[in-house]
């Protein structure tokens, strides 16, 4: 059976969507068809096109004020206003029962972050997709448009099979793209990017980012495509972006010795901290394609290079041979492989050989082979490789996480969700009987399996960061490993005693996360949402959550009640244990809940939700001090140039599973698999959340000057931007290459950031 036109708009008024969606037609001529991916500024649809008989990917804006409008008229500006081969074309873009959309052209493949959780890339493959993408990049300059968040997941790499083709790469999402003659739009102080790729001067938010940041995050990608890792990680965002302000760039030749010293040098030129000192895009595209020419003409090793060393079909510990790539982090890899004698499928997290980083995985291994829960992935076997890195044998699983589902599904059922949730708190409450608080519990760690009647069941990953508090069969060593000050967790789901401190993280922090993941499945959203690591934190600190029903009407007022409940500010309003959280979730957990009769029957939950907020912010504010620190070093104390540490904790890989199936949504996956996706972003869950603290390196050796492989930057064109009215109904893109007007706003002077302040706040 099919639904009418009609039925499908009254569907989504009942489920409470606003905006175009499946069976709507736009203009008289794009056919919208099934959702395909979703991000913080819309939803994307795939569509087709009558006019020209082609598939289409369709965005549509939600109606979130001014500033995504703002945010919006950008995308569409940046994507009409450059003609590049490696720039997805903006097929037409206008106004819809008062929806915004824009109309672009379909993309089939995978993005650069997918193909690298399958493997490195050879050193040709990252020339000629630097080539390009620097080529796009100084077209995009060229035209007077900064993207301002240039990362693996923004390039897509259009090809027929899951690795894609370099030589086809596309930039995506300019929705954060800025006109270099345009008035900010962001909040002054404001970071906007992603953490990790990320420029100096976006991270102290002291101006404007400029064309150099651009070249900048493109060095970050470029490093990660030749080694397989990022070049500045950690374990915390703001040890990540501290590292991004002081540390040196790392040597690429330690990891990837076939890389031509070249390379190495136009990598750390376009690493520099300072902007002036990067070459301009253009100059890296001429670098690039000069050092192709001069690579020897060689065969690849047909198989795929999972790590440093480390190929398909390897034996590790001469007892299971590696057959792919199913996840990956900062610090290490988690491959799949097969037990040589039993034939069984096992999944290896490998680990980089030295480091502080082998303590976190000592504190994973202990933690987890002690708990005895089926919600818990099972420890099988501990060892190192012959080259000395640490791994750890797990069991296999296939399913999927709920980060996952939420891309793929949108909202959770409640009964659903509510499953989901007392079911880690049984791992969670196991863990915190043995003394052991997670510390990290957040959709990506909560995988979903099937049991063998079909069931599903959740399993709690990732114990890497978790706090013990009890000595370990009688070992009286401290395995927290995490100084007073530290910070340790995902953003978005911490706690605000423990963005103060994770010594200060006890049971009640992980009923906050879980309480934080609850509120995500039943709205799509999270209580504390914002455009930086520093403004979530502000509002986790300060800001009181909103009310799920204001989000999801449907949802019982007395589940709304223990969600609160779980996000009191003071620990001690709390449930103060994973099972009484459970206990207060019971009622909702069968697949027919009466809200009223709930209503009636359910304690009063909610809590004073001002508590304590004073004192949090204070501490979380102390933590933007670290940062501002960082920032006033290295601009007054000078950046150092060499160091001879040039390790960094990183964060963990933490999947174990394996997709069952491959999900048409963009959502970038910890398992790989082919995807059907759009010029549109992937969505996002947040900023990356790296977990542990960790000191910047100090540099004190020295070394001999390196090569300036691009000379001296090319002139920066700085063309002005006139407004128009806004227009509506519809522009066909297809016609001579226009920018409509970009907004504008008023311009303010950079001043320091203050968790405090109601502009970060959302008020």
């Amino acid at each position: 059976m099919t639904l009418g036109d009609g039925a499908l708009r009254g569907l989504r008024a009942f489920l409470d969507e606003d905006g175009p969606g499946p069976g709507d037609v736009l203009a008289d001529r794009f056919e919208v068809r099934q959702r395909i991916g979703e991000g913080g500024m819309g939803v994307v649809y795939a569509g087709f096109d009558r006019e020209r008989g082609v598939e289409i990917a369709i965005k549509i804006v939600r109606s979130g004020g001014d500033h995504d409008e703002e945010r919006f008229a950008r995308e569409v500006g940046a994507l009409v206003a450059v003609s590049h081969p490696a720039v997805v074309s903006c097929v037409a873009h206008g106004l819809h029962e008062g929806a915004r959309y824009f109309v672009m052209e379909r993309l089939r493949g995978c993005n650069l972050a997918e193909r690298l959780r399958l493997g490195r890339l050879s050193v040709r493959e990252t020339l000629a997709l630097g080539r390009r993408l620097a080529d796009a990049l100084a077209e995009v300059h060229r035209t007077g448009i900064v993207h301002r968040d240039i990362k693996p997941s923004n390039v897509f790499l259009q090809g027929d099979d899951d690795r894609g083709d370099v030589g086809r790469a596309c930039l995506l999402d300019f929705g954060i793209a800025r006109a270099l003659a345009a008035t900010t739009l962001t909040a002054p102080g404001a970071i906007v990017g992603t953490p990790g790729y990320m420029a100096p001067e976006q991270i102290r938010a002291d101006g404007e980012p400029s064309p150099p940041s651009d070249v900048f995050s493109l060095g970050c990608v470029l490093f990660e495509c030749l080694t397989g890792r990022a070049p500045f990680v950690a374990e915390t965002t703001y040890a990540l972006l501290a590292r991004v302000l002081v540390e040196v760039t790392p040597l690429i030749r330690e990891e990837r010795p076939d890389a031509p010293l070249g390379v190495e040098a136009l990598i750390e030129q376009m690493l520099a901290k300072e902007p002036r000192e990067r070459p301009s895009a253009a100059d890296v595209a001429v670098a690039l394609t000069e050092m192709l020419a001069a690579l020897p003409a060689a065969e690849d090793d047909p198989r795929i290079e999972l790590a440093p060393g480390l190929f398909e079909g390897d034996v590790v510990a001469d007892k299971y041979r590696v057959e792919r790539r199913i996840g990956e982090g900062g610090m290490g890899i988690v491959v799949s492989a097969r037990h040589l004698e039993l034939g069984t499928r096992v999944a290896i997290k490998l680990l980089r050989a030295g480091g502080s980083e082998e303590g976190r995985f000592l504190r994973e291994a202990r933690a987890v082979s002690r708990i005895e829960s089926e919600h818990v992935a099972r420890v099988l076997d501990v060892g190192r490789t012959a080259e000395g890195a640490p791994f750890i044998v797990m069991e296999h699983l296939r399913g999927v996480d709920l980060s996952e589902r939420l891309a793929e599904g949108g909202l959770v059922e409640v009964d659903v969700a509510v499953r989901y949730v007392r079911q880690a708190c049984e791992a969670v409450g196991e863990a915190h009987a043995l003394g052991i608080v997670h510390r990290d519990l957040k959709p990506s760690n909560l995988f979903i399996v099937a049991r063998r009647d079909g069931t599903e069941l959740v399993k709690v990953l990732d114990f890497g960061i978790s706090k013990v508090t009890e000595p370990l069969d009688g070992a009286s060593i401290d395995l927290t490993a995490t100084a007073d000050s530290a910070v340790m967790g995902s953003i978005a789901y911490m706690s605000p005693e423990q963005l103060e401190s994770a010594a200060r993280a006890d049971a009640r922090s992980d009923v906050w996360s879980l309480g934080v993941v609850l509120f995500e499945l039943l709205t799509g959203a999270r209580p504390f949402e914002g455009e930086s690591a520093v403004a979530i934190a502000a509002r986790i600190a300060g800001a009181s959550p909103r009310a799920m029903r204001e989000a999801r009407p449907s949802v019982p007022a007395a589940l709304d009640d223990v969600v609160a409940k779980c996000l009191a500010k003071d620990a001690d309003a709390r449930f103060q244990t994973v099972a009484d959280l459970s206990r207060a979730l019971e009622p909702f957990a069968h697949a027919a809940v009466d809200a009223e009769a709930v209503d009636a029957a359910s304690p009063d939950a909610r809590p004073a939700t001002r508590a304590g907020v004073r004192r949090y912010v204070v501490g979380a504010a102390a933590l933007v001090a670290v940062v501002g620190a960082f920032a006033f070093a290295s601009r007054g104390a000078g950046v150092p140039t060499t160091a001879d540490d040039r390790r960094g904790a990183s964060e963990a890989p933490s999947a174990t599973g394996e997709r069952v199936e491959a999900t048409a949504a963009p959502a970038p996956s910890s398992t790989g698999g082919r995807v059907e996706a759009t010029a549109a972003p992937a969505p996002s869950t947040g900023p990356a959340a790296p977990s542990v603290a960790a000191p910047p390196a100090t540099a004190t050796s020295t070394a001999a000057p390196r090569a300036n492989p691009t000379g001296t930057s090319a002139p920066r064109a700085n063309p002005t931007s006139t407004a128009s009215p806004r227009a509506t109904g519809v522009v066909d893109a297809t016609s001579p290459r226009r920018a409509p007007p970009l907004p504008s706003a008023t311009t303010s002077a950079p001043r320091p950031l203050d968790l405090r302040d109601p502009a970060l706040l959302g008020r």
